[in-house]
């Protein structure tokens, strides 16, 4: 089963190869974040993952846990997670931390995930893929049992609307920063073209953004394309520098590369997928420095 979920995180390799440009690394209802696409109730579950944690740093570890499996998230006994060197790099590094630990967490995930064969696995993995749902995959890292940073990523097929997923979200953490925070925001979106030739530094072949608004209409028109965004809100108290940052990111592929992903697999994957990503942690989460 574990090579399903290499399987199911294998983009990020290919995100980790496409996001030159930029010196990057990386069901079912309505969301906070606006209109949604795919299957609709998950993307409350992505809103739970990503903004909400926001809200969350610093809480202790029942609280997050138990507002996570209220959620619909399971709690992973055994690892999904790909080899190291795809992991997000801030939990990485988190994990050699004293004191820290990291749970893993998952959505629309089969609770019997760990006991299927790999046939079977592979069955489900295609079929959800082909469906209009999406599999979430969730480390949250904590010290001394406080919550100090997350990390979501999220695998859908390719469909109408999945963008949406996507921007929801990124709504949904920009509505978080302070008036002085937001005219900081930065994204970036690198075209299809650029990504497969890869002539990330030719002029044209990647666009920068100051107005979010104007990132999130880009991002939204469901074609091929890999976009990210930074942002930080943080501000000097009596008890020293307080506040938080995140990091997000879209791949979404194009026939080349969904070709790519299922050669890799010898035909064992049918479908190409799109990929999020979601980083949020406490301005002094050491992990992540």
């Amino acid at each position: 089963m574990k090579k399903v979920f290499y399987l199911a995180m294998m983009v990020v390799a290919l995100v980790a190869c496409e996001q030159k440009s930029s010196g990057g690394g990386g069901g079912g209802g309505s969301s906070e974040g606006g209109g949604t696409g795919g299957g609709g109730a998950t993307s409350s579950a992505l809103v739970a993952a990503t903004a909400n944690m926001i809200d969350k740093l610093g809480a202790d570890q029942v609280a997050v846990e138990k507002d996570l499996l209220a959620a619909g998230f399971i709690k992973l006994d055994k690892s999904f997670s790909a080899p190291a060197r795809l992991q997000a790099k801030k939990l990485r590094q988190a994990k050699a931390d004293e004191g820290e630990v990291v749970v893993e967490y998952a959505y629309n995930v089969p609770a019997n995930y760990a006991e299927m064969t790999e046939e079977e696995a592979m069955a489900w993995l295609n079929k959800t893929l082909k469906s209009s749902t999406e599999l979430i995959f969730l480390e949250v890292s904590y010290k001394d049992s406080i919550l100090q940073a997350s990390s979501t990523n999220f695998v859908t097929g390719i469909h109408s609307g999945i963008s949406k997923l996507y921007t929801a979200d990124s709504d949904a953490l920009y509505k978080k920063l302070s008036a002085d925070a937001k005219k900081a925001w930065r994204g970036v979106i690198v075209d299809a073209e650029a990504m497969h030739e890869e002539s990330f530094e030719e002029e044209g072949s990647s666009k920068q953004y100051e107005d979010h608004a104007q990132f999130v209409a880009a991002v939204g028109t469901d074609k091929p394309m890999v976009a990210e965004e930074y942002a930080s809100d943080v501000k000097e108290s009596e008890e020293g520098v307080v506040g938080f940052y995140y990091g997000a990111g879209w791949a979404y592929p194009d026939e080349y590369m969904v070709q790519e992903m299922i050669e890799e697999t010898e035909g064992e994957l049918e479908v190409g997928y799109a990929f999020g990503s979601f980083n949020v942690a406490d301005v002094n989460y050491e992990g992540g420095k």
